[in-house]
């Protein structure tokens, strides 16, 4: 019995492969949740402060924010970044200065990926450059604060890394 089995088993032909072609997806055009969206901030841009800057609140956005130098330190409140936001200079041998918020409290909070590089900040002790919590990750490079401060306070994080940093005052 168990032989008349195996052979039916066995003796079956496997199903015809189909010739269609499956439907493919076509993308015609980047999803939202997959772009990087770069924004210029400088004295001659179209947006001039780091307060005018839309700052992501979807934990799929990515932005790049690009600061250029200029004879006056940009002023900036309280910001909660989510998704993948970089902050950098247009260009590193003239690095534009931050005037951090006065408020004990981190001037970017970061509930996502947050790079910060290559800039200066002033605004004194109570000056915060950085924080996350538990789901936040940051990372600072070659950032100096000319006038005291901290680079980060956090109530957690995933990852924390700090490169090449200087706190002066």
């Amino acid at each position: 019995m168990t032989q008349q089995i195996l052979r039916q088993l066995f003796s079956r032909k496997a199903p015809p492969k189909t010739t269609q072609p499956r439907p493919r997806a076509m993308m015609d055009s980047l999803e939202s949740r997959t772009m990087l969206t770069v924004v210029h901030v400088g004295p001659n841009e179209a947006v001039k402060s780091l307060d005018a800057v839309k700052w992501p609140t979807s934990s799929s956005a990515s932005l790049d924010v690009v600061i250029d130098s200029s004879s006056t330190p940009y002023s900036v409140s309280h910001h909660g970044v989510w998704g993948n936001v970089t902050i950098e200079p247009a260009n590193a041998k003239n690095p534009p200065t931050i005037k951090l918020a006065q408020t004990n409290y981190p001037t970017f909070y970061s509930n996502g990926k947050l790079l910060i590089k290559g800039i200066k900040t002033s605004g004194g002790y109570k000056g915060i450059l950085t924080g996350t919590n538990t789901k936040g990750s940051v990372e600072v490079d070659n950032v100096t604060m000319t006038d005291g401060g901290s680079i980060w306070r956090g109530q957690g994080c995933v990852n924390a890394t700090f490169h090449n940093n200087n706190v002066f005052g």
